[in-house]
């Protein structure tokens, strides 16, 4: 009876938090370093889908990535922050965590080489967040693994540049021993416990795929191309990009979690990766209605 009555009031509470008023119904967070070639674009990407605040941690850029953002930043919707500390990306998104808590209703962390976008033209992702059950806490999102679409270099939009990906159905070296693949999640803020890399922990609540069917509560999720075909959110992965990006940024920048993959992106590894089994122009195609830079 002790243990219901503390579960109802954990529920209470949790539930009275997700009625408070919010600035920001979708805010994104993510940690850069060296990818000035893609910043604006990502950015420009978010605001299109609904997000209304973007949170961007600089960790050790040397390149020109204040050029991209200054007026992003003058605006307010792009707040900018600094951390030199290495392998450390966890820790991080744990801190801005606890001050970002009260801004918004749902958090997506994700990378900069990570696009999420709503399938349906004419909508956005916070249209489909605002149609989730109110037990849903989290949105669990499978990679489309994009290869190099044959580029060596780098082309002007990544979204419109890379139109082909691996196979859902297929093998690929980002997989598991069981055939699942990563993840990254969208969940209601105030329903996150703590933060992962590719997941997070909650208090309460379901975990879904997009199309409402429940999701592991890892990191990996097992997806066919059936799947996906029923799923409104969809998250672009365009890992590797052109042979010159690779090679002059993905291979010199190391890990930003963990000191033991550091030197993991090497020549083998774009070659392994770079898988472009089927066409997908559907964000390109997306994009170009939209008339989206």
């Amino acid at each position: 009876m002790i243990q219901a009555r503390r579960l109802l009031r954990e529920y209470g509470g949790c539930l009275r938090s997700t009625r408070l008023k919010k600035p920001h119904q979708l805010l994104v967070l993510a940690m850069f370093k060296n990818e000035s070639h893609v910043l604006a674009e990502w950015i420009e990407h978010y605001l299109s889908e609904g997000a209304t605040a973007i949170h961007l941690i600089n960790n050790n850029s040397t390149d020109d990535f204040l050029n991209p953002l200054e007026d992003f930043i003058r605006t307010g919707v792009v707040n900018l922050h600094h951390d030199s500390r290495q392998h450390s990306q966890r820790q991080i998104y744990n801190e801005h965590l606890q001050r970002l808590r009260s801004q918004s209703r749902w958090l997506l962390v994700c990378d900069l080489d990570e696009f999420v976008y709503a399938r349906e033209p004419g909508r956005r992702i916070s249209d489909v967040l605002k149609e989730q059950p109110l037990d849903v806490s989290c949105i669990h999102l499978s990679w489309k693994m994009f290869g190099s679409s044959g580029h060596q270099r780098q082309p002007t939009s990544v979204r419109s540049g890379f139109l082909r990906r691996a196979s859902a159905d297929a093998p690929h070296p980002c997989k598991n021993a069981q055939g699942a693949i990563p993840s990254k999640t969208i969940a209601r803020t105030s329903r996150i416990r703590s933060l992962d890399v590719h997941t997070c922990n909650l208090t309460w609540g379901r975990r879904v795929l997009p199309n409402g069917a429940p999701a592991d509560r890892g990191s990996f999720q097992a997806i066919s191309e059936a799947d996906l075909t029923s799923h409104p959110l969809h998250l672009n992965h365009y890992a590797i990009q052109s042979l010159e990006l690779f090679k002059a940024v993905k291979m010199t920048r190391g890990d930003v979690n963990d000191a033991d993959y550091a030197n993991l992106r090497d020549l083998n590894y774009f070659q392994r990766y770079d898988t472009n089994d089927l066409p997908d122009s559907e964000l390109a195609i997306k994009c170009r209605e939209a008339q989206l830079p």
